[in-house]
């Protein structure tokens, strides 16, 4: 409780005043859902191209909604035929899931829906598990987090030789554990059992990212947040733009790091010619033999992540190709800029074209009491946060009368007679 010029307010009328004065601004959420139609109609009249599905119910209340910006469609044919998918629950009055899809295949944690969705609706892709969901479930379920080490490892592996040992390593220690993850489908969580092309990708950090982004506006209004994510959509993309214009490499900055460092290990290798494609390369970890006309090394690095391994630099360097011959399309420049061409436009008044759609808002699932805006992180989650962070250390008190550390001053060693 406190008072303010004479009068006494809790906490439940200063967050019934705050409400009031977003409802001000913002407009109320029933009034939001009216004008949705137009707001949709307006990001199709701006960006020509887009897809967008409203559905509602036979009594006009909301259902679903999709949006795909056409500048989003076109980048796509120059991105990694990867899709991570997330959903995060809103805030708002009517708590709907804003499902998140990016190209980074389908990549997904093990939500049940999303995977009946890939075998509904994209029959012939390749879905995968999130390594991270997967790591919470080990540690909550089997209390294995010091078993993770054995865990990560098999996930990581690019040969099979190297998965069988990791997990003959796990059956020893924790059998049950290991029983989980062999019935969990290696072929959802560990890469070398990957029938598609997963690349490096082993989390769904890339759409955790955008709905961070999204968290200050996932109790907005619909069209507000619409319009919240068109803005900050529109600023990436030009600002990835011009990253990409900035480029004065072959390949983007990561890819450039990377290859650079795995030639620092090539340069310490040996290679003997076999014929015009195949080379055995010697050094490392292991003996190599690599097939630059199939992209592939018996490591299994180039042939998972697309990109030549210090086997594969060692020999590319010793036949005089150009590197760009053997690193996939998709880590070049101009595949990069290509992927951001285009531009997403905000959401300038247009007169009206084609028929009114009624839309009305859901069946509030509120639950009476103050709503919480975000939830509780687990133990992972905030050791990561705070990972960059020092330990707080205890503070050294000093006596006030002898300026000595270790005591104060009413056990101060000067006050004992001896």
């Amino acid at each position: 409780m406190r008072t303010m010029f004479g009068m006494t307010l809790d906490c439940t009328t200063s967050y019934r005043a705050l409400q009031y004065a977003l409802e001000y601004v913002r407009g109320n959420a029933e009034s939001r859902y009216a004008k949705l139609p137009y707001c949709l109609r307006k990001i199709e009249q701006s960006n020509s191209g887009s897809v967008v599905d409203l559905v509602v119910d036979d009594e006009h209340r909301f259902k679903y909604l999709f949006l795909s910006f056409d500048a989003s469609i076109r980048g796509f044919n120059y991105v990694r035929r990867v899709i991570v998918v997330d959903g995060t629950h809103l805030t708002g009055k009517y708590e709907s899931v804003l499902l998140v899809a990016c190209a980074q295949d389908v990549f997904s944690d093990r939500c049940s829906s999303i995977a009946k969705a890939c075998r509904n609706v994209m029959p012939c892709a390749t879905r995968g598990i999130c390594y991270y969901h997967l790591q919470l479930n080990i540690i909550s379920n089997f209390r294995g987090k010091q078993l993770m080490y054995l865990v990560k490892g098999a996930a990581d592996v690019h040969t099979y030789d190297d998965y069988n040992r990791y997990m003959a390593s796990l059956t020893n220690v924790n059998p049950a554990l290991a029983a989980y993850l062999n019935k969990a489908d290696p072929a959802l969580w560990s890469r070398v059992y990957c029938p598609g092309d997963r690349y490096n990708i082993k989390t769904s950090n890339i759409a955790e990212s955008i709905n961070s982004m999204l968290k200050k506006a996932k109790g907005y209004p619909i069209t507000y947040l619409i319009e919240f994510i068109t803005k900050n959509l529109g600023r990436w993309y030009w600002k990835r733009r011009e990253d990409a214009l900035s480029l004065t490499t072959t390949f983007s900055r990561g890819v450039e790091f990377l290859l650079a460092v795995r030639e620092n290990y090539a340069d310490m290798m040996t290679v003997e010619r076999i014929d015009g494609w195949r080379f055995y390369v010697r050094g490392g970890q292991r003996d190599c033999l690599v097939d630059l006309e199939a992209k592939s090394c018996s490591c299994g690095v180039f042939d998972v992540e697309k990109m030549p391994c210090s086997h594969a630099i060692k020999a590319v360097k010793s036949s005089g190709w150009h590197m760009s011959t053997v690193v996939e399309a998709y880590y070049r420049k101009d595949y990069v800029y290509a992927s951001y061409a285009a531009t997403i436009m905000p959401n300038v008044e247009h007169h009206p074209i084609g028929p009114d759609i009624r839309c009305i808002p859901p069946i509030p699932k509120q639950k009476p009491g103050r709503q919480k805006k975000s939830r509780w992180l687990t133990w992972l989650e905030l050791s990561r946060k705070n990972g960059s962070k020092p330990r707080k250390s205890h503070k050294q008190y000093a006596c006030s009368k002898c300026r000595q550390p270790g005591h104060t001053r009413p056990h101060c060693v000067s006050n004992n007679p001896t």
